[in-house]
């Protein structure tokens, strides 16, 4: 779909967290901070019972980070095991219509102590569970370190995804209809959203890679703000699907899934262009892309 013109704007994007790890680890011990002091090890749980709904919103901090479904015979709304630095804000309001909020307290110097002793150790970690019982408005803001998000067999009303810097993989809650707002943030940010899912999905891209990958039957809207790096959507096959792209420097390629130009083309820097599979406009399930390209493919 583009000319040898745009290939030269391609970038390529390497992340190695270990390395980043090394670098501030050494860093750390020359200026006499130790891995190994002040690690401390709670849980914080809220109780399910007398919820109908909830709004959760969970502040990543340093390390590995992991946010999962509840097991199904669980009495807790949330349940954190979190090895830590620092102190823990953690609340949970309200009766019915609850608010549970989960982040890290200690100051900026604390916290910047914390993440060089983690780089060296990497003993950090947080494990969130959340209820699979009631719908969430699920709010995860990233921190650094290794974020795994498998939160397919959540109920959701609205999800927002603000990733901070390192690798993240997601999956998103499937089956059901929501929307969805994503950060991607510095890093490898690789998402999925789950078979029959119909979703309206905002995506930023920051700087790095990002994948998202639609399963089968998904329908709806995919709305992209590319960053600087390589952005890959792949569509599920036999999808009626509509791409509306441009870029300001780099290129967009359309494979597979028989799309079809029909309007737009390559300009002096970058492409703009729409792109149809046949009989979109009288399909009844349909998945319709925007996207905004920044730096990159």
């Amino acid at each position: 779909m583009t000319d040898d013109k745009n290939k030269q704007y391609k970038t390529e994007w390497s992340f190695s967290f270990e390395k980043l790890g090394d670098q501030i680890g050494e860093f750390a011990r020359s200026m006499g901070v130790q891995g190994e002091e002040a690690i401390k090890h709670d849980i914080f749980t809220a109780p399910l019972s007398g919820v109908s709904a909830t709004t959760v919103r969970i502040d990543l901090s340093v390390g590995e980070h992991t946010v999962r479904a509840l097991a199904a015979d669980s009495i807790n709304l949330i349940e954190a095991d979190l090895t830590y630095v620092g102190e823990i804000a953690f609340s949970d309001t309200g009766d019915a219509e609850r608010k549970v909020t989960l982040s890290q307290a200690s100051s900026p110097g604390s916290w910047v102590r914390g993440m060089m002793g983690w780089m060296g150790s990497r003993r950090l970690k947080w494990d969130v569970a959340l209820t699979t019982k009631i719908p969430l408005t699920l709010d995860v803001r990233g921190g650094v370190g290794e974020t795994t998000l498998d939160l397919a067999a959540l109920q959701t009303r609205q999800l927002h995804l603000s990733m901070g810097t390192g690798k993240v993989n997601a999956i998103l809650p499937g089956a059901q209809t929501y929307s969805a707002k994503i950060d991607a943030g510095i890093g490898e940010f690789t998402l999925r959203v789950p078979d029959n899912t119909e979703i309206t999905l905002e995506v930023t891209a920051g700087t790095g890679e990002v994948t998202i990958e639609l399963g089968a039957g998904c329908r709806g809207s995919v709305a992209i703000d590319g960053g600087v790096g390589e952005f890959n959507l792949k569509l599920p096959q036999g999808a009626a699907i509509r791409v509306e792209g441009s870029t300001s420097i780099g290129g967009i390629h359309i494979q597979g899934h028989g799309l079809q130009k029909v309007r737009g083309g390559d300009e002096f820097i970058g492409t703009r262009g729409v792109w149809e599979t046949p009989g979109y406009e009288t399909a009844e399930n349909t998945i319709a892309v925007r996207f905004e390209g920044g730096v990159g493919s």
